[in-house]
């Protein structure tokens, strides 16, 4: 064993060869503190186990070095980029009582290291010169896959199989079950998998590629004790594979629990042994107590409740003894060994306190074990009762027993929860006075990290306890007190273990305007969007709920988030979506598909890229495709069933609640509700062939659809609107030198003018309409035609009235409006003249510049005829007649190419169209005004006439012409003719390479394979169900078809409906398209190509249903790197582009 002086020694020498560092002036006081302290504590944290495996391998390096030395080195930089904080942490002088043990060391040389400036977590040379071993990496699979993420790996990693494995068994045995509940669990098993075979597929790769790895991992402690995450979630699935077989094939599960069995006491026995007993390993005592030697005892924990869970359901009586008696010593022997760890766990807690901040989360490591302790002999007595005859009295009194014990260690595990809670909260404010930067953010919370997957089993576990001792035991008497509290534990873990796998922490594309929005509901003020509010509201709400403040301006994509709760508001959008893959499977079944094509369906959505992609975000998307299939779900169910039952009334209010959801999300699900709309009608129409129904009956079949189909949406529609709750009011009176901004009366733009001038004509300054009112660019100054005196005009109350001569003065570029005889650049023709702006103040200039007021009208809240005769802010609508060429002030819809911005064009037209040439004037200022103050009239809407429906309408109609404003060109934008051959993506998210991460993006783009295959299958069924619809319309023959044809062709009809109704009306649409438009049109898409394959014979529908999955499947795994934000190469990059017209940006990785 090396002696702590000859450590100390080596640490010395550490500090002599590296006299540069300076990580001691960095070092936050709360943690030094706090690692002074934490010497027994391990991180459940991925990144903290490597690294301080790291740490402690190069302690204890001697002729290790060369065997854990890879036969390729994947290396970032030199040999000696491992920094010696031991100088800082370790000094041989000082005393003893000074000196920090074993586990603070490492913990205060992890909290310093950067593990990605560790060229080899396992092996550091002496020297700073590259070997001749080391090679450039240039291949993404060496720099990427063997370079970082295989040279990274922990078995803590497998705490996310955990975590998902259990989660999974939650939401089947759910302490109040639902059909749904259980439908998720499956996507959750399916997770979990595909996290438990990426995991074991690293664990070998890290065996092969670093050969020491292997015995790192049998004899150094710190990743010793977490091979017991590996059986623990392997045996996770095994509970979940027992739970859905339903006692078929058990001895498929009783072998998969034997291999559990065994791999459990190989972790518990042989791991142990040579860690913690045996002299291979001669680390210090100090180092091997810690809570991390749970781990492997739980796993005993876990496998012992296995077997009692699927004793009972075995096929012979000896088979189920002997299953009941291993499961029940292996309960023994965890709770023997956990109760041994647990007394030097609180004795060391109690002598140095909780944990430091980084390793706060290690206080739910007893949790597990008590809670899985407390599940495992409660499921054994309930067996023993159910399985000793009733007449024998002692099956009841093994039941208390066992009953006893398990309340004991549940009770214990509710203390312990409350420590490592409490724990967690003086780390954060407002318990903690100074949290620890380092791992919090501005509001005092902990900042999300892998940290929190130790949270996940522990609370799974006492789930599982307290649901089974909720469910009854001695006359089955349920006691809902814990099966409340299993509840709350379950839902805990479920939150916890989805918010862990969330993606990338900075803002993401439209997030910008998502959190921008959110803005104005914190400021109460006022803005116009695109779209109905109650995305942005239920967004709103979880950010209240998260705890935001709303004291972050946002400012660009990229943007790295703070405080802000954005992991809670992602996994909001994350469960809509895996609810719609949940329910798109409910809709395969609902039409009496097999369960594995409806299984292979709904796999379809899951692995759809685009999807995948709009799911992870801050984007209303995923709520949006949420309502939309709820509506076709809903809808199906209520034309299924008969009438007037209660599946009837269900479907009814069901399908309208998810139509007020979809419509008050975007706008385009009004198309929803038009096509639902349409299968109605024709349900009705049917009805009048039927001579069963009387016409009093069809009218009251009528009623009632229009009540729960329009009515109903429209109530939730309407209720998520709100009135204004006040405004700031401008002075009504015009005067000469007020600051005005003038405003279209039919298209409610601004009159605008911008330092950019015409190319050809008069070559002068640009003159348009602008939809935005907060630019200085929409601003002018009222003036008379004679020369301008500003400090007189600025002292005196001069009102404009009708037919009075005026100039305008454009503010921000000095200019003033102008007109002459020169063609407009777009509308070309002789009665049209350019408007411009041009000379400023220091030139008198002409009647070019001057402009006659003509009043024509006034608007409707005016409470008197004044505005008929003065100009008044809001009020009056005027004519400005050009004196020089006697034409009208006017604009149109016709918009300015680039070089205008888009924007709308400004003439000015001799006999012009009189709608086109009204304005009014919007803001008012002047200082005359100001310093009369209340005295003065200001604008008063109290007196509006305006109805509910007036202002539902006003709304909408700004809405739309805002909406109609998006035209500027943009590069991701793309025409709706492109999205079924995927010619074009959307770059969400671009991160450059820096010193702490690699390149990469988030580029939305659609599973090619899915798109092309459910666009053939559209146009073969459109032109099949055409034939179909023609043939069926010759009144001269009669068509009898089987069930299976006539219920293939209703509901390919109802797909392609819906799919033309969501998708050919963007062919009519000017403004800028994306995309992600497309996706309700996929959706109907895929369930089309879906129910055609289902059609098809047996074989061919398997194979081909096969066929599509695994091209689905790769393409998802080939652009998993654009969906979840992963690092990259060039090559890979453009080998990805499959398509010449993908702008997906290359450059931005490394060759």
């Amino acid at each position: 064993m090396v002696e702590k002086d000859e450590m100390l020694r080596r640490c010395e020498n550490y500090k002599n060869s590296n006299s540069s560092d300076t990580n001691e002036s960095n070092r936050q006081s709360e943690e030094v503190e706090e690692n002074q302290k934490s010497n027994f504590h391990q991180s459940a944290n991925t990144t903290t186990t490597t690294t301080t495996a790291a740490a402690a391998t190069t302690i204890q390096r001697d002729k290790r070095v060369e065997q854990e030395r890879p036969t390729k080195s994947y290396s970032h930089g030199s040999n000696n980029t491992f920094h010696t904080t031991f100088s800082s942490t370790l000094h041989p002088n000082r005393t003893n009582h000074e000196r920090m043990d074993y586990d603070s060391a490492l913990i205060s040389i992890t909290s310093k290291t950067n593990s990605r400036d560790i060229p080899n977590k396992e092996s550091f040379s002496n020297s700073s010169t590259p070997t001749a071993q080391e090679e450039p990496v240039d291949s993404f699979y060496e720099r990427f896959i063997i370079g970082d993420i295989v040279r990274n790996f922990s078995p803590a990693y497998f705490v996310s199989v955990m975590g998902t494995g259990i989660s999974s068994s939650l939401l089947y045995h759910f302490p109040f079950p639902a059909q749904w509940l259980i439908d998720i669990s499956y996507i959750m098993f399916a997770v979990a998998c595909l996290l438990f075979i990426c995991n074991t597929a690293l664990f070998i790769m890290s065996c092969i590629y670093f050969p020491g790895r292997l015995r790192a991992y049998h004899i150094d402690p710190s990743h010793a004790s977490y091979m017991g995450c590996f059986s623990m979630g392997y045996i996770t699935l095994v509970n979940y594979i027992a739970t859905i077989t339903k006692a078929h094939h058990m001895y498929l599960v009783w072998t998969l629990w034997w291999i559990a069995v065994a791999s459990a006491m190989y972790t518990a026995f042989i791991i142990v042994y040579l860690a913690y007993f045996s002299k291979l390993n001669k680390v210090e005592l100090d180092a091997k107590l810690n809570a991390t030697l749970l781990l492997p005892i739980v796993a005993i924990t876990v496998v012992s409740s296995s077997g009692h869970s699927i004793e009972l359901n075995l096929y012979h009586k000896n088979e189920i003894v002997t299953t009941m008696i291993v499961s029940f010593m292996l309960w023994c022997l965890s709770v023997s060994l956990a109760f041994m760890i647990m007394t030097i766990y609180v004795w060391r807690l109690i002598v140095h306190k909780i944990p430091p901040t980084k390793l706060i989360f290690t206080g739910f490591l007893p949790v597990g074990f008590l809670g899985q302790s407390s599940y495992s002999v409660y499921l054994f007595g309930n067996n023993l009762n159910e399985y000793i005859p009733e007449e024998l009295l002692y099956g009841k009194i093994l039941l208390c027993i066992c009953g006893f014990f398990a309340m004991f260690l549940l009770s214990l595990g509710y203390f312990m929860t409350f420590i490592a809670i409490t724990s967690i909260l003086s780390k954060i404010r407002p318990f903690a006075n100074t949290p620890n930067i380092q791992n919090t953010n501005k509001l005092g919370m902990l900042k999300h990290h892998k940290g929190f997957w130790a949270m996940t089993f522990p609370l799974g576990t006492m789930a599982l306890g307290n649901t089974e001792i909720g469910n009854g035991g001695i006359g089955d008497y349920p006691l809902l007190a814990f099966r409340y509290m299993g509840a709350i534990f379950a839902v805990a873990c479920i939150i916890i273990t989805t918010s862990c796998l969330m993606g990338p922490q900075q803002v993401v594309f439209d997030e910008l305007h998502t959190w921008r929005q959110i803005q104005h509901y914190f400021d109460g003020t006022f803005y116009l969007d695109v779209h109905p509010p109650l995305g942005k509201l239920v967004f709103y709400l979880l950010s209240r709920i998260g705890g935001w403040k709303a004291v972050t301006s946002f400012d660009s994509i990229g943007q790295t988030y703070i405080d802000e709760p954005f992991v809670l508001m992602r996994m909001f959008s994350s469960v809509c979506g895996i609810l719609s893959v949940d329910l798109f499977y409910m809709i395969m079944r609902l039409e009496n598909n097999g369960y594995a094509m409806s299984m292979c369906s709904s796999l379809l959505i899951c692995f759809e890229n685009s999807m995948i992609t709009q799911s992870r975000f801050i984007l209303v998307d995923a709520m949006l495709l949420l309502g939309q299939i709820m509506v076709i779900f809903t809808v199906k169910s209520f034309l299924k069933v008969s009438f007037y039952s209660w599946s009837w009334w269900a479907g009814l209010l069901g399908c309208g609640i998810s139509i007020g959801w979809t419509i008050s999300i975007k706008l385009n699900g009004w198309l929803t509700l038009i096509w639902v709309g349409i299968l109605i009608l024709h349900e009705v129409w049917e009805m009048l062939d039927d001579l069963t129904i009387t016409t009093m009956a069809w009218f009251k079949h009528v009623t009632i659809r229009v009540f729960g189909f329009l009515l109903l949406p429209l109530t939730i529609y309407c209720a998520t609107w709100s009135t204004f709750q006040g405004y700031h009011p401008d002075p009504v009176e015009v005067l000469y030198g007020s600051t005005i901004t003038l405003k279209h009366t039919n298209l409610e733009k601004y009159l605008h003018s911008h330092d950019a001038t015409y190319p050809k004509g008069s070559n002068l300054q640009q003159v348009t309409l602008y939809e935005f009112d907060n630019d200085a660019n929409n601003e002018w100054v009222i003036e008379t035609p004679h020369k301008y005196y500003e400090e007189r005009i600025m002292k005196r109350v001069t009102p404009v009235k009708d037919g009075d001569t005026i100039r305008l003065y454009h503010k921000a570029t000095g200019h003033y409006l102008h007109v002459n005889d020169i063609r407009p650049p777009i509308s070309e023709h002789e009665y049209s003249n350019e408007v411009n702006c041009n000379e400023t103040r220091g030139l008198l200039g002409n009647s070019e510049y001057e402009f006659k007021l003509r009043i024509v009208s006034k608007k409707r809240h005016s409470v008197n005829n004044l505005p008929m005769i003065k100009l008044r802010a809001t009020e009056t609508i005027f004519q400005l007649v050009h004196r020089d060429q006697k034409c009208l002030l006017m604009s149109h819809a016709t918009r300015l190419p680039s070089w205008g911005k888009g924007q709308n064009e400004v003439l000015c037209v001799k006999e012009g169209t009189i709608p086109n040439s009204l304005w009014y004037v919007e803001r008012n200022t002047h200082p005359m005004l100001e310093q009369i103050g209340d005295a003065i009239t200001k604008v008063d809407f109290s007196h509006s006439p305006f109805t509910f429906w007036h202002k539902m309408w006003e709304i909408h109609w700004a809405m739309m012409r805002l909406n109609s404003g998006f035209t500027e060109n943009q590069p991701s934008a793309s025409t709706a003719e492109s999205w079924p051959i995927l010619k074009d993506g959307i770059p969400y998210f671009q991160s450059v390479a820096t010193l702490s991460h690699d390149a990469s993006q988030v580029f939305y783009l659609g599973n090619i394979c899915l798109y092309y295959t459910s666009f053939i299958f559209m146009v073969i069924c459109l032109v099949k169900t055409s034939f179909h619809i023609v043939w069926n319309m010759n009144p001269y023959t009669q068509h009898v078809d089987s069930p299976t044809k006539t219920r293939f062709y209703q509901n390919a009809i109802q797909y392609q409906l819906g799919w033309i109704i969501h998708y050919w009306p963007y062919f009519f649409i000017s403004r800028n398209l994306y995309l992600h438009h497309y996706l309700p049109a996929l959706v109907f898409a895929v369930l089309n190509m879906a129910e055609y394959i289902n059609y098809q014979k047996k074989h061919i529908r398997a194979s081909l249903m096969l066929l599509i999955l695994m091209g689905v499947v790769y393409c998802y795994w080939k652009g998993a790197p654009l969906i979840y934000n992963l690092p990259w190469s060039s090559k890979e990059c453009l080998e990805q582009s499959w398509l010449p017209s993908w702008n997906l940006n290359c450059n931005i990785y490394s060759s």
